[in-house]
């Protein structure tokens, strides 16, 4: 199954969810994020160190685990996108459009997030842990 990932779940398994991170390494999945996931991350480092008590250098040991089960698209490829997602999103939380651009411009299960204010969107499934749990059970 195909599925975006949003920023949130990969800070979560960054900072300790355990049942986050063995749903991001199971095989049945493929993962897929904006460009910009990684940059976010990469800006957010200190704040991972302090909540997680380890390294930077066991933090990006992990992240690049990571990276090896997430592909990252570029801007160019849901580009396109990005007016029609802003119409479904935008009004809600602009940071979430290139989510749903992307969504818009691959074939995918859903979107996989914490973030409640996806929900107020019905063009693209929202996928939660739970859910995605239950297939690798």
């Amino acid at each position: 199954m195909r599925i975006i990932v949003d920023a949130n779940i990969i800070f979560a398994a960054l900072v300790k969810d355990l049942v986050t991170r063995r749903i991001l390494f199971h095989p049945m999945f493929e993962f897929f994020v904006p460009d910009y996931v990684f940059e976010e991350i990469n800006n957010n480092m200190q704040i991972i160190i302090k909540k997680t008590g380890m390294s930077e250098n066991e933090i990006r040991t992990l992240l690049n685990m990571l990276k090896d089960n997430i592909f990252s698209f570029s801007y160019s490829f849901y580009k396109k996108k990005i007016k029609e997602a802003k119409k479904i999103i935008g009004k809600y939380d602009r940071k979430d459009i290139p989510y749903i651009a992307l969504a818009l411009s691959t074939k995918v299960g859903g979107i996989w997030t914490n973030d409640k204010h996806f929900l107020k969107q019905k063009k693209i499934r929202i996928l939660k842990t739970e859910e995605l749990l239950k297939f690798i059970e």
